[in-house]
């Protein structure tokens, strides 16, 4: 018998209506956990194991000299066992170093490396791919939502962003986001390409994070301690 597989996108699993600010997803956070009865401890591992799933599929790709160029939760699948999968290959590209000289159709600005936003010469490698694994991990701890969204609020323009980078300016990650996790995005948004790890050595960090749950369970009774949210 033919068993059907049916998928939903990582971005759809939360309220596109959420607003910014770590009281806010923290208040979001309560909210899912009512709905679904899940614990914390369960939800973070859970979100934990969507960002161990996307890296590995990033490694097998980066380890095929495949640069994805716009990886983001949008572009991630769920089957019905709730395992994650890297789809969405329209701008891929199979060789190590890209380089774009022209625009022919709207970039995923908010998703990009330092390097490949320079208009007319932007650069996009593995490298490039690992920023916007950090912006995944952002759109994950956050439950989906929008990157840049508070720091810009009238839209991102390629020279704002750029200039907002390059003076150290990052997203914020939540209260909520594990410290391993934190550590990780922001390995990922090192300002050279060759400062930041590789997809193998996210995958590794992120594994040896999944069988600490004593790591998971410390990180939750200090956040829920009056210091914080």
């Amino acid at each position: 018998m033919r068993q059907v597989v049916t998928h939903t996108y990582l971005r759809d699993l939360s309220a596109k209506s959420v607003s910014c600010g770590t009281a806010a997803v923290a208040g979001y956070y309560v909210m899912v956990l009512n709905k679904s009865n899940k614990s914390s401890e369960n939800l973070l591992m859970e979100l934990t194991r969507f960002a161990y799933q996307i890296s590995r599929g990033m490694e097998f790709l980066s380890s095929m000299n495949v640069i994805h160029r716009d990886l983001a939760a949008r572009n991630i699948l769920l089957n019905s066992r709730k395992t994650a999968k890297v789809a969405d290959f329209g701008m891929a590209k199979t060789q190590p170093e890209y380089i774009l000289e022209r625009q022919l159709v709207p970039l995923p600005v908010c998703w990009m490396a330092p390097e490949a936003i320079i208009p007319g010469r932007g650069v996009f490698t593995t490298a490039g791919d690992v920023w916007s694994f950090g912006v995944v991990l952002w759109e994950i701890f956050t439950l989906a939502q929008t990157p840049y969204v508070s720091e810009f609020p009238k839209g991102v323009l390629f020279e704002q962003l750029c200039n907002f980078l390059r003076e150290g300016h990052r997203l914020e990650l939540p209260a909520i986001c594990p410290h391993p996790v934190r550590s990780v995005a922001k390995e990922c948004w090192n300002f050279k390409p060759e400062d930041r790890p590789d997809f193998a050595e996210i995958s590794r960090i992120l594994e040896h994070l999944m069988r600490r749950k004593d790591e998971i369970n410390m990180f939750l009774s200090l956040w829920r301690t009056p210091s914080g949210i």
